[in-house]
């Protein structure tokens, strides 16, 4: 008997990646591209053949694609920083020219959106916002249950005077990071 326990929100990204690898978009990935799940994603990028992906971490290599996008630094500089986050054969020139947004579903859930409207962002100042349903694509692909740890860490913290907190969770884990990562923002944070 074999049992696929994916996790369905998971799933639900990589339906994602492969669409737009099928429609001729590169898959821009907000995650980590060392993470297990981040690979796996990008992954489904190339199963169509032809897709290409580039995994961002944060907002400032967010920031370093959108300003190439928008015509700016310069090829090397890009390749030099993305070399180890983009899908073999990757060329910024061509392959930004179409993207579709995505995300490791255990990341910050505000930074994964806030990215997404960067992108966007830059895709009208290239190409024009009447050019944008050709050019751009986006889902909330944030995991539902990581969404729910986050809120809740945020209504505590707003809820309370709290002199320190306490996440316990693996160092590995993205998800129970960036719980701490919020939390040591406003108090002592004690990552276990």
């Amino acid at each position: 008997t074999l049992v696929d326990t994916t996790c369905g929100s998971v799933l639900n990204v990589w339906k994602n990646v492969m669409r737009y690898a099928e429609q001729g978009f590169t898959s821009v990935i907000h995650g980590k591209y060392w993470h297990e799940e981040t690979r796996a994603t990008a992954s489904q990028a190339q199963r169509a053949g032809n897709g290409h992906y580039l995994v961002v971490l944060d907002r400032t290599e967010a920031t370093l694609a959108c300003d190439y996008i928008r015509g700016r630094g310069s090829r090397e500089q890009f390749l030099q920083v993305f070399g180890q986050a983009v899908s073999p054969g990757f060329d910024p020139d061509t392959h930004l020219q179409r993207i579709g947004c995505a995300n490791q579903t255990t990341m910050l859930s505000s930074e994964s959106l806030e990215i997404g409207d960067m992108f966007r962002t830059a895709m009208a100042d290239r190409y024009g916002a009447d050019q944008l349903e050709t050019r751009f694509k986006a889902f909330d692909t944030i995991c539902s249950a990581t969404q729910d740890r986050q809120d809740a860490i945020i209504d505590l913290l707003g809820s309370q005077p709290l002199d320190l907190m306490i996440v316990l969770g693996g160092y590995n884990s993205s998800n129970t990071c960036n719980l701490a990562k919020i939390c040591a923002d406003r108090l002592p944070t004690y990552h276990i």
